[in-house]
């Protein structure tokens, strides 16, 4: 039996990235049939709006159950990967009913038109697979997500952290969770953690294209789909050393803002129980979602019709209540979760509040001004510089509507009577659009990324305004006809910009490591020197002081700016300004003080690596550093050329 086990790892380390690719086949189907299952459970009567937004909402229901079997298992002290993937593949033993699985079948294989826009579409899936086969490099993964999985499967627990870890493996990570699937089997090799990456975004595509495809046609699907494809951050997340965006954030936005709006025009309690579930699910992975998730529930709320209808067949249909109820419990065990280890549910939000982990009223307010959004003045001052600044093309286009629309409306009136319906259509994705990019700003405007996470409902705005203009405005029928302009216009742009970009500022792979990846000739072992290339020599010197290196903590950096991969490091204890408080937050100001907190948490040296080596620094040498950092700088954090108003850190 060893024997047999041996030749498996041997073949398996041979083999690599196909046994990836198969292990990340077996999970996405087990996804797709609980999906299927809890799909089936909640509709008593059949009925969806098309494939694509069935497969789509399928797997983020399937994500839904099976991700929160795995949040409670790591509750529950069973975080290691027979329970894991038990929970994973619990989807194969619904397969065993016939009526899952020919409703699988139907859903993929029935019915398929094999028309252009069908392969045009097939055929950027597959080039947008490609192009992301790569492993998961990006350092916010590196440093957060894979780390926190790594810690979390090494403790078998989620209830593990202290002042010691970066504030960052506390703020819930739903799309992140699955990656230790991938880490109990291969360990270190993050090809398995880059394709759930891809399969959250290649979620938002389905929907984006499929709605878009329902309320207009396939050409307009192509159109919007293209309009968040070919974003850069979006194409090549996690397969770059800069970005990596939760694609899950994407497809629960959206996927939320258009079944609220579907509930409100076909009457629907299941659309709305839907659209609930997923703006709730915003709280599941982001905290900067917090206040689109208040404006998209108030505002979808707002537009039903029968409002308390709705809520009543809510409350009275037994699995509808059911599965509402499911959901939230598995939401609030994030929340429990940070309860449990730091006494604040939000953590590090209210962090000064609850007293957790030495955060004090002014460091709070201290994060809040460096790290933090603006104020209501100055987000209407600055509008339109919030639409362009971070770089999305779609809502580049979108501030154009925002800006010429009396001038629009006007014009499309005075040619003809508008159906209301049409205006209030219209209005409430441009309404939505606006709630969307107020709720940014007000959290976290000086990151381009959160940006993106609006993505989906920018662009499917865009294509609405896009429409109206040319039909009621310009007086152009043929939809078929300016939808093939529009997409070859877009592709010609495009393509050229952003999918055959490689090499700096972000590092992104070129075609060919894409493909010796696909035919795996390169491994996460290859790739580390090109991304972390201090990591070997890093390594090397803590194996060789390794009783030193038991004393010691890493020094992450101010604001948890560093080079290196917390993932393939040893873990130990973190120090860093912002990012953790083993160093209190008025100790900064002596560094007696400083080495004080030091010797507390049993720490003697302060290891670095910034320079290429490991470098084991003296705590009074760190302390003479620290202190000289800045706790009240006069700009923010993140600073992109912003004007000098916004610049400004409020100091």
């Amino acid at each position: 039996m060893s024997e047999i086990l041996i030749q498996f790892l041997l073949f398996k380390e041979i083999k690599m990235n196909y046994w990836q690719l198969i292990t990340f086949i077996i999970y996405i189907i087990s996804i797709y049939a609980v999906g299927t299952a809890v799909y089936l459970y909640i509709n008593e009567k059949p009925h969806y709006l098309n494939r694509s937004i069935y497969i789509g909402e399928s797997f983020l229901l399937g994500s839904i159950v099976v991700i929160g079997g795995m949040l409670t298992l790591s509750l529950l002290g069973l975080y290691k990967a027979p329970f894991i993937w038990g929970i994973a593949l619990s989807g194969y033993a619904l397969l065993l009913k016939k009526n899952i699985r020919e409703k699988m079948m139907c859903s993929l294989f029935k019915g398929i038109s094999f028309d252009i826009p069908f392969f045009v579409f097939w055929g950027l899936i597959i080039f947008f697979i490609l192009r992301n086969y790569y492993p998961l490099v990006t350092g916010d993964s590196h440093n957060i997500y894979l780390f926190t999985q790594r810690l979390w499967l090494e403790e078998g627990t989620s209830l593990v952290g202290n002042e010691g870890f970066n504030i960052g493996i506390f703020t819930p990570q739903f799309n992140a969770v699955p990656y230790a699937l991938g880490i109990s089997i291969f360990g270190q090799e993050t090809l398995f953690s880059q394709l759930i990456n891809v399969s959250w975004r290649l979620i938002v595509l389905l929907l984006v294209f499929g709605y878009t495809n329902y309320r207009f046609n396939k050409y307009f699907g192509l159109m919007a789909m293209i309009l968040v494809y070919f974003d850069e951050h979006f194409f090549f997340s996690g397969a770059n050393a800069c970005v990596v965006i939760n694609g899950a954030v994407v497809a629960f936005l959206f996927a939320a803002v258009y079944n609220f709006w579907e509930a409100r025009e076909r009457n629907d309690s299941l659309r709305f129980l839907l659209a609930v579930i997923f703006s709730i699910y915003l709280m599941a992975n982001k905290y900067q979602m917090a206040y689109v998730m208040v404006g998209i529930l108030l505002m979808g709320i707002f537009i039903q019709r029968n409002k308390r209808k709705k809520i009543k067949e809510i409350l009275l249909n037994k699995k509808y209540l059911i599965f509402l109820i499911l959901s939230v419990f598995f939401l609030s065990l994030w929340f429990f979760k940070n309860y449990l280890i730091t006494g604040c549910p939000t953590f590090p939000a209210l962090a000064d509040k609850f007293h957790a982990f030495n955060w004090t009223g002014e460091m709070v307010d201290n994060f809040s001004k460096v790290f933090g959004g603006v104020s209501a003045d100055q987000f209407i001052k600055y509008f339109n510089y919030f639409f362009i600044w971070p770089g999305i093309g779609v809502s580049k286009i979108l501030i154009l509507v925002f800006s010429l629309f009396p001038i629009i409306l006007f014009v499309a009136a005075s040619h003809s009577n508008i159906e209301k319906e049409v205006i209030k259509e219209l209005g409430f994705w441009l309404t939505v659009s606006f709630l969307s990019i107020a709720g940014i700003c007000f959290i976290a405007y000086t990151d381009p990324r959160p940006y993106r996470y609006i993505i989906g409902v920018l662009s499917f705005s865009t294509i609405i305004s896009i429409d109206f203009i040319l039909k009621y405005t310009l007086l152009l029928k043929e939809r078929i006809l300016y939808g093939w302009v529009s997409v070859i216009l877009l592709v010609i742009f495009l393509v050229p910009s952003i999918v055959l970009k490689k090499g700096l500022p972000c590092t992104r792979p070129t075609l060919e490591e894409n493909v010796d990846v696909l035919l795996n000739k390169t491994h996460m072992k290859d790739v580390i020197q090109k991304y972390y290339h201090n990591t070997a020599n890093i390594l090397e010197e803590y194996n060789k002081n390794k009783n030193k290196a038991n004393q010691s903590a890493w020094d992450i950096g101010y604001g948890g700016r560093n080079s290196f991969s917390a993932f393939l490091l040893p873990i130990r204890p973190q120090v860093g300004l912002w990012c953790t408080t083993i160093i209190n937050w008025d100790s900064y100001k002596d560094k007696n003080l400083v080495v004080r907190d030091l010797n507390k948490y049993g720490i003697k040296w302060i290891m670095n690596g910034e320079e290429g080596y490991l470098k084991f620094v003296s705590l009074s040498e760190y302390a003479d550093q620290v202190v000289l950092q800045n706790r009240y700088p006069k700009n923010k954090f993140y600073n992109y050329n912003f004007p000098e108003e916004l610049s400004k850190s409020g100091y």
